[in-house]
């Protein structure tokens, strides 16, 4: 799970978001906007030995990307709030590999890598009211994308027995072809309600610790 917090600035004079058509600032200032983000995965998994230190991984995984942006500014001659929800529902098959490191007593150090396409149900949802302009705008689009993930993890593991074991290291994942909410405003025609950009390509990395249970 990832998440950024609230952050306040000023609008600079003359600014604007890009939206179609664009929703202009007259005049300088508070400009407040929060981000966030959360991931979710969940994954089924056959492992596959293949030699005393390197096992192949196949299975199915579900992952959820789920973010919301909400901006309010105000200045002298104009009111703008803005929010959006886009959500990310992957579902595919992956294949990798578990490759052992080294080995010291019942812990030992692993490079797990793993690659799988997805089907990727994409949506955006939200709100814009805007005065003078544009008034009060619903937003509503989907649209289903192919996509591809990589995952690299570095772990140190503890094995307490064959069937029960604890990980933490460092790990990435890049994705292809996600809608990510603070791209939005590109994509969003005030005249229709309608507009979603799904063509990011993230990178998320950070410390991981997981449970083990295999049979």
């Amino acid at each position: 799970m990832a998440k950024k917090w609230p952050v306040e600035e000023l609008a600079p004079a003359g600014g604007n978001l890009p939206t179609s058509p664009p929703i202009s600032f007259a005049s300088s200032g508070l400009l407040s906007s929060q981000y966030s983000s959360e991931l979710d995965s969940f994954e089924f998994n056959a492992r596959l030995p293949a030699s005393e230190n390197f096992t192949g991984i196949l299975g199915l995984r579900y992952i959820n990307l789920y973010e919301t942006v909400h901006l309010t500014a105000s200045t002298p001659t104009d009111n703008l709030g803005w929010k959006t929800i886009t959500s990310n529902n992957l579902f595919g098959a992956q294949a990798g590999g578990d490759l052992v490191l080294g080995r010291f007593g019942r812990f030992e150090m692993n490079a797990v890598g793993k690659g799988g396409i997805y089907v990727n149900s994409v949506d955006q949802e939200g709100m814009v009211v805007g005065f003078p302009a544009p008034g009060a705008v619903l937003l509503d689009d989907s649209t289903a994308r192919v996509s591809f993930l990589g995952e690299l993890k570095l772990l140190g593991t503890y094995r307490f027995t064959d069937y029960l074991a604890v990980s933490a290291g460092y790990q990435a994942l890049w994705f292809s072809n996600l809608a990510l909410g603070q791209n939005q405003f590109s994509t969003i025609h005030l005249a229709s309600g309608n507009g979603i950009h799904s063509t990011a390509s993230p990178l998320f990395h950070g410390a991981t610790i997981q449970g083990i249970v295999s049979w």
